[in-house]
């Protein structure tokens, strides 16, 4: 795939287990050309569990994820400088480790394959405060995933993510993994590589669609561009489909 465009990108990558794992190559194996940097943000280290669903070996276990992930994405020997940090994502730890080593002449998107409500507030935070910054956040159960797109022009209205779903605020704010799909949810409705790997492709599908565009959305309606992206599974029958913005922003 050639990738023709004017700007290059830095990238954040929080959370590289299920999701963030395979989109962390995805990235850098179909979009190094424009990506100035990325960067891998996760504190979890690798069990004999996650073996089963993300791409890693018996002997990365006891790594830390970030580090697994940055050692195996070196080996491709592509342009993008890739920086694994073994830290929760939060707003402090993205102004204070982060932003002063992401090149402000770079848009920065931040992809968001974690799967907790703390860390996917602490991103919208980052981006409501932070010129030239935006988010795609993916999320997947069983055999369906659901990606959105998110820039600080959005916020408070329909297409906000904290207003289309305020039960993201029903959680300890002061512990990381509050809140985390995969402790409430993962017992009814276990996540599958199939699914991980949907919601990693689909964040990489908006983030191919909004740099492809980026100049026409900065300076032009942009109601042709989806903002979510959704694969339904239901028993033998899957159903894709986009939602796209409405000319009113607000309600």
């Amino acid at each position: 795939m050639t990738l023709q465009l004017q700007n290059k990108f830095n990238v954040v990558v929080v959370g590289v287990g299920g999701i963030g794992s395979y989109l962390s190559e995805i990235m850098v194996r179909s979009f190094s050309p424009i990506i100035n940097k990325i960067d891998l943000v996760d504190k979890d280290v690798i069990e004999y569990k996650n073996l089963f669903r993300q791409p890693f070996g018996v002997k990365d276990i006891g790594k830390s994820k970030t580090a697994a992930v940055a050692e195996r994405l070196k080996i491709f020997g592509l342009s993008a400088e890739i920086n694994p940090l073994n830290e929760w994502f939060t707003y402090d730890t993205f102004r204070e480790k982060m932003e002063k080593t992401l090149p402000q002449q770079y848009p920065t998107f931040i992809l968001v394959g974690v799967d907790n409500h703390t860390a996917r507030l602490e991103v919208l935070k980052v981006v409501d405060a932070t010129k030239n910054t935006y988010c795609i956040i993916g999320a997947n159960s069983t055999d369906s995933s659901n990606t959105y797109f998110y820039s600080k022009t959005l916020c408070n209205t329909r297409y906000d993510p904290r207003v289309r779903f305020p039960s993201m605020f029903d959680f300890d704010y002061d512990n990381p993994m509050s809140g985390c799909t995969a402790v409430s949810t993962v017992k009814s409705f276990p996540q599958t590589t199939l699914a991980n790997f949907n919601a990693a492709a689909d964040i990489a599908t908006l983030f191919r669609v909004y740099t492809q565009n980026f100049e026409f959305i900065k300076s032009c309606d942009s109601s042709i561009i989806p903002y979510e992206l959704v694969v339904h599974s239901v028993g033998k029958e899957t159903q894709y489909y986009e939602k796209n913005f409405q000319l009113v922003e607000n309600d």
